[in-house]
């Protein structure tokens, strides 16, 4: 779509400014795209639809199962949304269907498929796949009324059929939540000739290929595979070895998701609140931090009864990064709560580290809150710490802090401090604190009205946050 997959590459997901780009391709361009399914994630696409509705040239085609809310009386009139009303699929439907896929049968055989199935489209998907190894009539006989009884059938008629090959293959792309490749299954479990299951799979209907080497299944199908207690401990260990695959490959924050995801479900708790607390920085820094602050607190309520050193400290990790994520929405008290359990925490296991960071937190917090006086004791922790251990980062990290407090007062002063912590990360090649550095040059330039530095310097800071898609930062 033009130039709007550079945008992303560059801008990450940074909302306003990917609906801005991706509103004026749409309106120069002739596009149509389709949200399929439009219910299931009505809450968080309705903002989007809504920016988009006004749009001319490219046609936006949703298909739902109820009245979404991005539009109103007047963008009807005005022809802006045009409402076209599909008919439920009807005994019709289902006789064409038979007819398609050459099965045969007598109108009252196929009233009664029709009344059995309640005209659901994917049961009568299945009853097709079972009819080209027997007739319509005999298969009448057992099939079961749709939502009901179905696991039944699909072990009887549907999974027993099926060789050794396909069955480990059908359970094992069924613990995916997402669309997956050949490779993510075998790292799951070892086949002797996976491409031949696979097709054999695929030509069963059993299947879905959605682009190039990616494979899902049916909702029902998963339900089935994973819904049956005999197989839990198994599943279990599918969705360890599927955790371990996420973890393998990067740091995208959707494989750290799902990592997680899976390592909930094969009740590794421990590790699923490990993954989210260790990479919760990485998670807040692309625009993640609405899908892991409930997983942060039960992180914490999980690990909260454990005594030992380790946990106190994952624990006091977690409450770091929840105060992080509250400073970045603005809500500094909520985060100053947080940035003193981490504190106390760390303090009660001796990880100096740990106090530093809390530290340098809360006295950006109380500078946030106008109480520079507090922000100022804070630092002065932070610094003695730094000196104590004669630790030239954590000095620089003070001198950003410092910069920003003693800033308030003496700009000049403060854009001191920042100028010397920058040439210490140019000099480690730190790229996210030499982002944040420049960031805050630009900052104080511009308040002393020097525009041409402070264009250079957020350029530079701009520049490195986009290479590293922080969105947060940017």
């Amino acid at each position: 779509m033009g130039h709007y997959p550079n945008s992303i590459e560059h801008f990450g997901y940074d909302y306003e400014v990917l609906i801005a780009l991706l509103r004026g391709e749409l309106n120069s361009s002739n596009f149509a795209i389709f949200f399929e399914d439009y219910h299931k994630a009505e809450k968080e696409l309705n903002p989007l639809l809504k920016q988009l509705v006004s749009i001319n040239s490219s046609k936006i085609i949703v298909i739902t199962r109820q009245e979404p809310g991005f539009y109103n009386v007047v963008d009807e009139q005005e022809n802006r949304v045009i409402k076209i009303k599909i008919d439920p699929w009807d005994f019709g439907n289902t006789k064409l269907m038979l007819e398609a896929r050459g099965i045969e049968a007598a109108e009252d055989t196929i009233q009664k498929i029709h009344r059995r199935l309640l005209g659901h489209p994917q049961y009568l998907n299945l009853f097709c796949i079972l009819a080209e190894r027997s007739t319509a009539e005999q298969l009448l006989e057992k099939l079961p009324i749709a939502r009901k009884e179905s696991h039944d059938y699909l072990e009887q008629e549907v999974y027993n059929s099926l060789t050794s090959e396909e069955k480990l293959l059908l359970q094992t792309i069924a613990i995916f939540r997402i669309p997956e490749t050949v490779d993510a299954f075998n790292r799951v479990n070892e086949f002797t000739d996976l491409n031949e299951t696979l097709n054999s799979l695929i030509h069963k209907f059993l299947v879905n290929e959605l682009g190039l080497d990616t494979y899902s299944v049916h909702d029902i199908i998963r339900d089935y595979c994973l819904g049956d207690v005999r197989r839990r401990k198994t599943l279990r260990g599918y969705h360890e070895k599927a955790a371990r695959h996420y973890l393998s490959l990067d740091e995208d924050p959707e494989h750290i998701l799902e990592a997680s995801h899976h390592f909930d479900e094969a009740g590794m708790n421990e590790e699923s609140a490990d993954v989210i607390i260790t990479n919760a920085s990485n998670l807040i820094a692309k625009g993640f931090w609405n899908k892991i602050a409930d997983k942060l607190q039960n992180a914490i309520e999980y690990f909260k009864r454990k005594t030992q050193p380790q946990y106190i400290k994952l624990i006091a990790k977690a409450n770091y990064e929840i105060a992080t994520l509250y400073e970045a929405k603005g809500e500094s008290d909520l985060a100053l709560i947080h940035a003193i359990k981490c504190l106390n925490l760390f303090r009660k296991v001796k990880y100096i580290t740990g106090v530093f960071k809390a530290h340098n937190l809360i006295a950006n917090i109380y500078y946030h809150k106008d109480d520079i006086l507090e922000a100022k004791k804070h630092h002065q922790d932070c610094y003695d710490l730094a000196k104590s251990k004669n630790d030239d980062y954590m000095q620089a990290v003070a001198m950003v802090t410092y910069g920003t407090i003693i800033g308030e007062e003496d700009i000049e002063q403060g854009l001191d401090y920042y100028q010397k912590s920058l040439k210490f990360f140019e000099d480690e090649t730190d790229e996210t604190n030499i982002a944040r550095a420049c960031n805050n040059i630009a900052t104080d330039y511009g308040y002393l009205g020097n525009y041409k530095k402070s264009y250079e310097f957020n350029k530079r800071a701009l520049e490195i946050f986009k290479g590293r898609r922080e969105i947060f930062e940017i």
